[in-house]
């Protein structure tokens, strides 16, 4: 069995929106090819050693949690680690795709997985994203309202939290009046018509914006439709950067070590001073989450678990909460399982491979 690549990118891109990545990032697809695709690795970083594994399995598409190219590649030699990567990619026609702070955020992503692995209970976003949402206007007769509502609710407008087709309806009149270069709905060119109309006005994601838009107009009777657009600042609440919750049990700092060591399938960790604390409400950050500490403080964690700490951070925070470093491979690893789950759910008859030498690039002694 083979897949058209544009088929597999449209599901990443859906599960996993690249409009969710951090504006530094760089993920989607890197490196393109024109064959269809006939095996997926999956992996944390694509590696010289992760392209000649997917040569070996016959695998041309890789994707990859972490992108392969971050900023602007100026030479294309053999000394240059990357530019031998991507010359790997190219001459064996293996496509690259990544989704990186994207599927940190998404629901069902990196840090769900994380909280789901640890079994924690009422969880939430830790550090949910701003400046994702608009509310859209628009105004239409009162018998064309319920096409249009259902063109927008059906472009993924109208969704708050578990609820969805939310809007909020109004009756009044418009009026407008045509050129001669019109062809009114209704009225008459030259003259002021009055209509009955309904406004209806509704939430959108960024991501869906333009589709509602565009939805929306092809429903409407109008040839000229009057919409506004507004954004908000309302927080997206199931999308965003870390999970807090909680444990299944309290925990001392040790038991605590030894359930992520367990669960997580982690061999040594880094953490603070043992202070004899009582641990039940956790934050977990895929990669290095060090910028979001203080939000757990405020949300009541007793515990962060996160990569990268840095050593002052360890002093600032040792007399206000625990700090477990599990390290940036142990925190991301298990992005494949995303990647693996998310895929074979969707092609079930498809070749998902994990990469078996993609490892961890610190070693401990």
């Amino acid at each position: 069995m083979k897949l058209n690549l544009n088929e597999i990118i449209f599901f990443l891109n859906q599960r996993f929106p690249l409009q969710y990545q951090e504006s530094w990032d760089n993920s989607g697809l890197l490196v393109d090819t024109y064959k269809p695709i006939s095996k997926i690795i999956t992996c944390l970083d694509c590696t010289l050693d992760v392209v000649n594994e997917a040569i070996a399995e016959n695998a041309n598409l890789i994707v990859s949690h972490h992108p392969l190219i971050f900023s602007g590649i100026k030479k294309i030699i053999n000394t240059d680690k990357t530019a031998s990567i991507l010359k790997l990619l190219i001459k064996n026609d293996i496509a690259l795709y990544c989704a990186h702070t994207n599927l940190d955020n998404a629901v069902g992503g990196l840090n769900d997985y994380l909280a789901k692995a640890l079994n924690l209970t009422d969880i939430e976003v830790l550090q949910p994203l701003k400046s994702h949402l608009f509310k859209i206007v628009t105004f239409v007769p009162h018998e064309h309202a319920d096409k249009v509502r259902t063109a927008l609710f059906n472009s993924m407008a109208g969704n708050i939290g578990n609820y969805d087709s939310c809007s909020f309806n109004i009756q009044g009149n418009g009026t407008f009046r045509g050129n001669d270069n019109t062809n009114p709905f209704v009225g008459k060119i030259g003259k002021i018509h009055f209509e009955p109309e309904t406004r209806i006005e509704t939430v959108v994601e960024r991501r869906s914006l333009q589709k509602a838009i565009n939805d929306m107009i092809s429903a409407h009777p109008y040839e000229e439709v009057a919409y506004d657009i507004y954004p908000i600042e309302n927080e997206l609440p199931s999308v965003g950067l870390g999970r807090i919750g909680v444990l299944p049990q309290q925990m001392s700092e040790n038991q605590l070590i030894k359930y992520l060591k367990e669960k997580l399938s982690l061999e040594n960790v880094l953490c603070s001073r043992i202070n004899n604390r009582a641990i039940s409400k956790i934050a977990i950050i895929g990669g290095s989450g060090s910028s979001v500490i203080d939000t757990a403080l405020l949300l009541g964690a007793d515990a962060v678990i996160t990569g990268d700490i840095k050593y002052h951070t360890y002093i600032d925070y040792e007399s206000k909460l625990f700090l477990v470093d599990i390290g940036h491979f142990g925190s991301e690893k298990i992005a494949m399982n995303v990647f693996y789950d998310c895929l074979t759910k969707k092609f079930p008859n498809f070749a998902v491979l994990k990469s078996k030498t993609n490892l961890n690039p610190i070693n401990y002694l």
